[in-house]
């Protein structure tokens, strides 16, 4: 049986299980051809979901990825973690971001360009529900204080700063010195707030 773990996008992008003795590194990011229920889809063999749509890529590679990328990114960098709350949540948002890019990218190279265009065109939300299935099947929140928490659990306020990260890295490749801009323009958000 497979099991909707959560949907990214409009019932048509969504996060499976192919098994619901399974643990959340057999989760797969899927994208169905039409919108289809988590009813629908629990009725399904796994021939029928695949007949339905395709496979992206396991979430476990993916984040794999991401972690190598982002290591990468951060040790040629020294933010300066003298407003910790900041700095936590701009790890955080900085890591979604490289996900939902390298995602974007395993789209393109699987010839999936309407994968990668509703990822671009849908971001933020996409981001945010993204968020909310690392925290809830990945233990995520174990890394982020509770003031980070509360924010990545409002919806209105991850997007918020979300975007404020987004606007500063949303260029070709990634730069040190475009991931410092993104993180002393949160940092100041935070103080203006």
């Amino acid at each position: 049986m497979v099991e909707v773990i959560r949907y990214l996008h409009n019932k048509i992008l969504a996060i499976l299980r192919n098994d619901v003795s399974d643990n959340a590194g057999s989760d797969t990011i899927f994208y169905f051809y039409k919108q289809i229920s988590e009813e629908e889809i629990n009725k399904m063999s796994i021939l029928e979901i695949s007949e339905n749509g395709k496979s992206i890529t396991n979430v476990k590679t993916l984040l794999d990825d991401v972690k190598k990328k982002n290591k990468k990114l951060i040790d040629e960098i020294d933010l300066d973690p003298d407003n910790y709350i900041a700095y936590n949540l701009f790890g955080y948002l900085l890591f979604i971001k490289l996900a939902l890019r390298e995602l974007q990218n395993i789209a393109y190279s699987r010839g999936l360009t309407k994968i990668a265009y509703l990822i671009a065109k849908n971001e933020e939300n996409i981001a945010y529900e993204f968020s909310q299935y690392l925290l809830n099947q990945w233990d995520y929140n174990k890394g982020l204080n509770d003031d980070v928490l509360n924010i990545v659990n409002d919806k209105n306020k991850f997007i918020e700063y979300y975007k404020k990260v987004k606007e500063k890295l949303n260029k070709g490749k990634i730069e040190k010195i475009d991931i410092e801009e993104a993180y002393d323009e949160l940092k100041e958000s935070f103080k203006n707030n």
